[in-house]
């Protein structure tokens, strides 16, 4: 996991890349995540809770499948999100993405 701090020093935006092995093909396979915190300590909370997410996701194992691939972001996705948009972005998909 590497954790970065974006636009100087009293910025509260940070990003993480987390570093999930390698592919068939023996390439690295990373993720970004980009989110606010107030601190280093605060940023290092939420990235180790970012990595934990996305280790326990195996997205591989969605590919046959569109919703399975939504279903797959949703829970990677949905905690950085403010309460209106997450239920938003949830009303959509389930009404216009999956139309369930």
């Amino acid at each position: 996991m590497k954790l970065t701090q974006l636009g100087g020093e009293d910025s509260t935006r940070w990003e993480v890349i987390v570093y999930l092995g390698r592919d068939s093909t023996g390439k690295y396979r990373r993720a970004r995540r980009r989110f606010e915190a107030k601190g280093r300590v605060a940023a290092r909370k939420a990235a180790q809770t970012i990595e934990r997410r996305l280790q326990d996701v195996d997205i591989s194992a969605h590919r046959t499948s569109f919703t399975g691939a939504v279903e797959a972001w949703w829970p990677l996705h949905s905690p950085t999100l403010e309460d209106s948009t997450r239920a938003e972005y949830r009303r959509l998909i389930d009404k216009v993405v999956l139309r369930s």
